[in-house]
């Protein structure tokens, strides 16, 4: 309830809302960069993984790891 409460804006607690907000950008973007980097490096479509993860960051993020496993498996 309070991290709702932070996150609408409503209350008084504007730095701890920063703080989650830059916490949250600061995964984004991690997470975008190790996608690429192990596409690049598994020799998958990384500029396509890197968009799909720009645009749809959680559920691409679940999806590439799924596909990402079934690769290495088939290369074995």
């Amino acid at each position: 309830m309070l991290l709702a409460t932070i996150m609408q804006g409503q209350g008084e607690y504007p730095i701890l809302r920063l703080i989650i907000w830059i916490a949250f950008l600061v995964v984004y973007i991690y997470m975008a960069q190790y996608v690429y980097k192990d596409a690049v490096k598994r020799k998958l479509n990384a500029e396509l993984w890197l968009l799909i993860v720009l645009v749809v960051p959680i559920a691409s993020w679940i999806v590439y790891f799924i596909v990402r496993n079934e690769k290495s498996r088939n290369q074995e």
